[in-house]
């Protein structure tokens, strides 16, 4: 099958320029996409830095709070002297204070974990607490301030224990406690977007009612449609940071931010279900533009390449038009070319050779002329004499 120059000098640049103009795009593509997922993931991180501050704030207000109390002398002498009911009336306005901010309970323990006084229960008093309260035993046990995430008879809740001095003498232990307040839950919705649930993970079974831990603590709505696997819930558990799980095709993103006991130990864990239309619709727009960028680069450097090349071989076509006359017997045309390229001389190179050709066939003529002449003499003389050899004879 006959192909044109043109045609094999643009084939294989329009496919070297489409193969390059795809790995481009290609490219940018994916740095566009990696950004816009990069900033999602940083959007989480700043989540997990909201929830985590604020849970911080909780327990850095309980130890401000407890630490006040527990230095006041009045107090320290009167659990010192275990008198509950002077403790009780010292303590029982800064309890009335302290429900307002959001703290539930307030109690004093004997060493190494004895109920002494619950603010929040007065009359229920002197039940060993050893077996369920860790954070009381290793309070009065290494005489520190401990704080954490812990379950007791109530269920979970957020937990500050101090020990408590007297005369430089340790006497028990204090307690600020608070549960899973649905406001903290609303602010994070708030900043945040999306719905907020607080769930359990690990049990230790001392809580009156059995905890379910495919339900919720507490939550910014009354369901939560967005289900975790198990398995997804355990890898994030054994990890520090967020965990992000995407469900329904990827348009609901679902993160998981481990909460951790007094011991570093993970026992619950934030869930925030978030909307990922957007990001799926930015994700969209960027495959779309580059596709459009792409069909278009191809049709205008085609267009560019072909009209280059055709333009280059525009004077190759008419020494091709030119030559094509040549070989039908026109010997009078000349090859009109300009440029200095390798084109341009080889219709100069032409216009010699048919000079030259021009020339050789004048010379011919001239020659053949010549030889008609010089046998017409010759007939003449070979007439003359036939007749005079003729005319001897008669």
């Amino acid at each position: 099958m006959l192909q044109s120059v043109k045609t094999k000098l643009l084939v294989p640049l329009v496919i070297l320029v489409s193969i390059s103009l795809v790995t481009l795009v290609t490219l940018s593509y994916r740095q566009m996409r990696d950004a816009i997922l990069d900033q999602e993931q940083v959007g989480y991180r700043n989540i997990e830095s909201i929830v985590r501050n604020d849970l911080e704030a909780v327990f850095t207000s309980a130890r401000m709070g407890l630490t006040g109390i527990i230095h006041m002398p009045d107090i320290q002498q009167a659990f010192a002297e275990r008198n509950r009911e002077e403790l009780l009336r010292l303590t029982a306005p800064i309890f009335e204070q302290a429900k307002r901010d959001g703290i539930e309970q307030i109690q004093f323990h004997l060493p190494p974990a004895t109920s002494f006084l619950r603010l929040h229960q007065p009359k229920k008093f002197g039940d060993d607490l050893s077996s369920f309260r860790a954070t009381v035993m290793q309070s009065n046990k290494e005489k520190k301030l401990v704080a954490g995430l812990e379950e007791g008879r109530g269920g979970y809740g957020f937990r500050v224990v101090a020990p408590v001095f007297y005369q430089g003498e340790h006497i028990g232990s204090a307690e600020y406690g608070m549960g899973f307040n649905p406001k903290l839950l609303a602010r994070w919705k708030e900043q945040c977007g999306g719905e907020f649930f607080m769930y359990p993970y690990a049990s230790s079974g001392v809580a009156w009612q059995k905890v379910d831990k495919n339900k919720p603590l507490a939550g910014t709505s009354e369901r939560d449609p967005l289900a975790v696997d198990a398995g997804e819930v355990k890898k994030a558990m054994s990890g520090k940071g967020v965990h992000s799980v995407y469900l329904n095709n990827a348009a609901a993103a679902v993160l998981i931010i481990p909460v951790y006991d007094y011991s570093g130990v993970p026992i619950s864990y934030v869930k925030a279900n978030l909307d990922r239309t957007g990001i799926l619709k930015q994700l969209d727009n960027v495959l779309r533009d580059s596709a459009i960028h792409l069909v278009l680069s191809l049709l205008v450097l085609g267009v560019i390449l072909f009209a280059l090349i055709g333009k280059i071989l525009g004077p190759l076509n008419r020494i091709s038009e030119n030559m094509a006359i040549v070989a039908q017997g026109d010997l009078t045309r000349d090859f009109h070319v300009q440029g200095n390229d390798e084109v341009a001389r080889l219709g100069h190179s032409f216009n010699t050779m048919l000079h030259n050709f021009r020339q050789l066939m004048g010379q011919t003529c001239k020659v053949a002329r010549q030889l008609i002449d010089s046998s017409k003499s010759l007939n003449m003389l070979w007439w003359l004499k036939m007749s005079r050899h003729f005319f001897e004879l008669v």
